[in-house]
């Protein structure tokens, strides 16, 4: 495709950066690119950011914040582990908010296990957002 500003240093760069360390890609087909000017030798990052999404055909399913397609006891360790910052390949932020009160906790993966063990609680999980 070619550079189009090579005046701008674009990452990953091929020396240690890689996108998803940081939540740049998430499972749900968003990902964020960065880029700044060239020798200022400063960390200007916030001065040229461009966002950029893809969306997938896949729809988002509440509950699955593994981004399997399922929801299993695998999403509420996955809830478990972005909540102690341990990284996860395919993290759904917004299938992970399974309680629908606009954040992620730790009663998000409580909702999940009691809705695998037909508990009463969140009816949407399971369902596309």
């Amino acid at each position: 495709a070619g550079v189009l500003y090579p005046e701008l240093t674009w990452y990953p760069d091929g020396t240690g950066n890689a996108y998803g360390e940081h939540g740049e890609i998430t499972a749900d087909g968003t990902y964020t690119v960065y880029c700044r000017p060239n020798g200022d030798g400063e960390a200007d990052w916030f001065e040229n950011v461009l966002y950029l999404a893809a969306q997938s055909d896949e729809p988002i399913i509440l509950g699955d914040a593994d981004g399997d397609g399922t929801v299993s006891i695998f999403d509420a360790t996955a809830i478990q582990r972005w909540l102690v910052d341990l990284p996860s390949d395919n993290f759904v932020e917004a299938a992970a908010d399974a309680d629908g009160d606009g954040s992620i906790s730790i009663f998000d993966a409580t909702a999940i296990q009691r809705w695998l063990a037909e508990l009463p609680g969140n009816e949407n999980i399971g369902k596309p957002i």
